[in-house]
């Protein structure tokens, strides 16, 4: 089972939005899932060793600069 965490701006909308929208997917795909948690980027930047996957929009991909360089990106 994974763990994924979502992170947006501000962690409300968007990521709810987009938390919503991978829990479907990965049940679509059969993907098992622990636990799919939404954040701010600065709460999704100091946490995001703890989550086998991190899901953020591109333009602030680069906040997550640690934790890239210590995982496999798809």
């Amino acid at each position: 089972m994974i763990k994924v965490l979502v992170a947006c701006a501000n962690g409300a909308g968007s990521s709810l939005l987009m938390k919503i929208n991978v829990d479907k997917v990965l049940k679509k795909l059969g993907v098992p899932v622990q636990k799919i948690h939404h954040c701010s980027l600065s709460e999704g930047k100091s946490s995001a060793s703890q989550y086998d996957v991190v899901f953020c929009p591109l333009n602030f991909i680069t906040m997550f600069q640690y934790s890239i360089d210590k995982v496999l990106q798809l």
